[in-house]
């Protein structure tokens, strides 16, 4: 089984067959493969029936929902004509917008075809779809949900949640607002879609249902024009943008922009978290959806910020068939074989135009004088460094029906303490080779892994080899990315593991005059060694005992194959696969059959 707040996933006797295709395995069996080695003989138990990755993960579809509940018209419909007279001014009887208080730039949407009244008539660009229903774009290869926009002619078509007066009320709409089934139903899994305005992130919502229960999970509501795609909530809900780079549109001066977007978060009734415990509530009659505000969209103005800001809740589809439960965590696998320190501690004092000793931090590359640094360091940008705990939750989420939330786990930032793997063909400072092992503390199986690496001077495709050891002797090479830490890479290796940002804009400072610059990101690859390739063939590796990771220097495929200024390792997370009781027991008899074997040779 799998435990999702421990992310470990558990073998199953034979007599427990339980379908589970979060890793695209099927549990059952005995779901292993174990191979009990007492002098040379071996008995090899069932194996793993295994889904390869290649087969396509089926579409689940979800359908619009109808409810009653919106509070405000916030798009303008394309039968009205946007003046140039008055300053391009658009009345609150069209549309009424997102932001307020003193200031506010007083942006809404639009419909496709929206015209000014210029000769000839000057469209605007980017508008939302006309028939107000199009299919989301979060994990499209999953997932095949279908939204529906409210009416946009002087109908109220959106759920605005925020705490500064509405304009045309001149009360607030308030931080809560509930959205109500016109048809009670029960659902296997709902797709929310939502957007904040002048700030965003998770907020919650509590799923009301006919019988008097009720459970509060979360939603997302990023910036519409800010954020991340397919990640998950505080909650474990995955979520994406459902539809980017449409325009919105000032009624205070008619002026347009594109590139915003909103998110679309999947709720499993069958495997909802509340923070707290995971419950199935798809049997459950759902009758209405009660949404907060999302505390990062500015609730209340102040004098710092006199622009308030909101949550907007725009449809609701709801999925009736099965979705596939969530899938386990990974989580941060002990490791040793560091190489280089190359973190500035926040406890050190940065000299202003100074040099950093190298007892504090060296820099990460040869070739190239920058390094990395502890968010708090004296002096550095607002928001920039790595975690003081070294901890972090990867925004990175890849397909959301087989891998988890990956959690991983930075070494020490203490001078003197090697905090990253550094593999340059080159020498910087006290070493140099183009491949390095990291070595497990203790040997364990695992169905996935998670390397957290990027390259200095390299392209945003850069790639590496890995070799996974195993406890018996064997081996196994496939590849991971490593594109530049400033070209936001993602997609497939050449073998077919995916890699995407797994944490952005976590900043440098240059060991020569300590200047501090933004950006900068860390990559994560997943590795599913259940159906892991190298290069040729396919293999399952989920009973094997890891013992180290050897791990080459990236390479730019697109310039002959010639190796990147240098590549860091900067952690390693997995899902451990644990043998239950039952299990070990198995092994036990196995075990002793064999000694009780050779014993008999032996005689």
């Amino acid at each position: 089984m799998i435990s999702r707040q421990s992310g470990r996933l558990m073998m199953v006797p034979e007599t427990r067959r339980v379908p589970d295709t979060r890793f695209g395995i099927m549990l059952g069996s005995a779901a292993i493969a174990a191979t009990v080695i007492a002098s040379g003989v071996g008995l090899c138990l069932p194996a793993a029936t295994v889904r390869a990755a290649a087969v396509a993960i089926p579409t689940i579809a979800a359908n619009p929902i109808s409810l009653t509940g919106f509070n405000q018209d916030s798009v303008v419909e394309n039968t009205y004509t946007v003046s140039t007279a008055n300053g391009g001014y658009i009345p609150n009887t069209v549309a009424v917008p997102f932001d307020s208080g003193t200031n506010y730039s007083g942006n809404v949407l639009y419909e496709k075809g929206l015209l000014q009244d210029t000769s000839p008539a000057k469209p605007y660009a980017q508008g939302l779809p006309t028939s107000g229903q199009f299919t989301g774009g979060a994990f499209s290869s999953e997932f095949n949900v279908s939204f529906q926009f409210q009416n946009y002619t002087n109908t109220d078509n959106v759920l605005n949640l925020s705490g500064t007066p509405n304009e045309i009320t001149g009360t607030p709409n308030g931080n809560t607002g509930t959205l109500t089934l016109t048809t009670p139903a029960s659902y296997d899994g709902l797709a929310i879609l939502a957007m904040g305005a002048r700030g965003g992130g998770p907020g919650a919502v509590t799923l009301n249902f006919s019988n008097g229960t009720s459970v509060t999970t979360d939603y997302a509501a990023q910036d519409w024009f800010s954020g991340t795609t397919n990640t998950y909530t505080p909650d474990g809900n995955p979520y994406g943008y459902a539809i980017s780079n449409f325009g919105r549109i000032s009624t205070v001066n008619s002026s347009g922009g594109q590139g915003a977007h909103m998110d679309e978060t999947i709720l499993n009734l069958a495997d909802l978290s509340n923070g707290t415990t995971v419950g199935n509530y798809s049997g459950l009659q759902l009758t209405s959806l009660t949404f907060q505000q999302a505390p990062g969209s500015n609730p209340v103005p102040n004098s710092t910020n006199p622009n308030g800001g909101s949550s907007n809740i725009f449809a609701v589809s709801g999925f009736t068939q099965a979705i596939p439960a969530a899938p386990a965590a990974m989580t941060p696998v002990a490791v040793t074989g560091f190489n280089q320190d190359s973190v500035v501690p926040n406890t050190y004092t940065v000299v202003k135009n100074g040099a950093i000793p190298t007892s504090v931090a060296v820099q990460l590359a040869p070739g190239d004088t920058n390094t990395l640094y502890e968010y708090g360091l004296a002096g550095s940008p607002t928001g920039g460094g790595l975690p003081p705990s070294g901890q972090f939750v990867s925004s990175f989420a890849g397909s959301v029906s087989v891998v988890g939330q990956t959690t991983f786990q930075l070494q020490s930032y203490t001078a003197n303490t090697n905090n990253v793997l550094e593999l340059s063909a080159a020498n910087n400072f006290t070493h140099g080779a183009p491949t390095g092992t990291l070595t497990l503390s203790t040997a364990k199986r695992f169905s996935q892994l998670a390397i957290l690496a990027f390259s200095d001077d390299a392209t945003n495709n850069s790639y590496g080899q890995v070799t996974l050891n195993f406890a018996d002797g064997t081996s196994v090479t496939t590849d991971y990315g490593a594109p530049d830490w400033y070209s936001n890479g993602s997609g497939v290796t050449p073998d077919g593991n995916q890699y995407g940002v797994a944490a952005a804009n976590f900043g440098r400072i240059n060991t020569s005059n300590s200047d501090f610059s933004s950006g900068a990101e860390a990559y994560q690859t997943i590795l599913n060694l259940a159906n892991l390739s190298n290069g040729t063939t396919f293999g399952n590796y989920t009973n094997e005992l890891l013992s180290s990771l050897t791990f080459s220097q990236a390479i730019e495929p697109g310039n002959k194959n010639a190796s990147v200024g240098a590549t860091v390792i900067l952690g390693i997370s997995g899902t451990e696969v644990v043998p239950e009781p039952a299990t070990l027991a198995l092994l036990a008899v196995a075990a002793a059959s064999s000694l009780l074997l050779l014993r008999r040779r032996k005689a």
